[in-house]
């Protein structure tokens, strides 16, 4: 790094002028993680509406060692940074019941505890709501699909996004439905 006579002088340092032994990809690929927990965590909070003064319990599923190493050690600060009840975080395992879920990627999901939170017939009405959507999505993609002529007029690429779609909805559509057997199981628990 240059010297200058002021700092107000000097030139904004560049990534090139920091010192190796300042980089740690280890490290900042952990705060990544943490930083996606924590954001998973806010927007459940968000989706569901919870009160700022509500501290909800959430659990981290992961599903190796490794990444729970790194998580683990930063529950204090997630708990801070989500004002949450407690953070724990299990390696594989059953989803908790009566929980909401963001997936953070498919080796991280975040759980927040439900119960007393939530209006779980209201949330029951918006999820059959996305439900109908995604039927409806389903019931449009089927129609392409089903055209004659479908595999020899339509081009690789285009069939090949079609099946991915269809893929996808059929997992939303198994996450939704999932959720909505959670919140009647809240409602006979609760």
């Amino acid at each position: 790094m240059g010297e200058s006579a002021s700092i107000m002088l000097a030139p904004y340092p560049t990534l090139e002028e920091v010192p190796a032994s300042w980089k740690a990809p280890a490290v900042e690929k952990g705060m990544g993680l943490i930083k996606e927990v924590i954001h998973a965590a806010r927007s459940l909070r968000a989706q569901y509406d919870i009160k700022p003064q509500a501290r909800p319990s959430f659990c981290v599923r992961v599903s190796s060692h490794e990444v729970a190493a790194l998580i683990s050690p930063q529950e204090d600060d997630i708990i801070t940074l989500t004002r949450a009840e407690k953070v724990t975080t299990v390696v594989g395992g059953e989803a908790p019941a009566a929980s909401g879920v963001m997936i953070v990627s498919e080796s991280i999901q975040v759980y927040m505890e439900l119960r007393g939170m939530v209006d779980a017939s209201a949330e029951i009405a918006k999820l059959e709501k996305q439900l109908g959507s995604v039927d409806q999505r389903v019931q449009g993609l089927e129609r392409q699909m089903n055209i004659p002529g479908y595999e020899t007029k339509v081009p690789a690429n285009i069939r090949e996004n079609n099946t991915n779609k269809a893929e996808a909805l059929g997992t939303e559509k198994a996450n939704i439905l999932s959720a909505i057997e959670s919140f009647k199981a809240l409602m006979i628990d609760g």
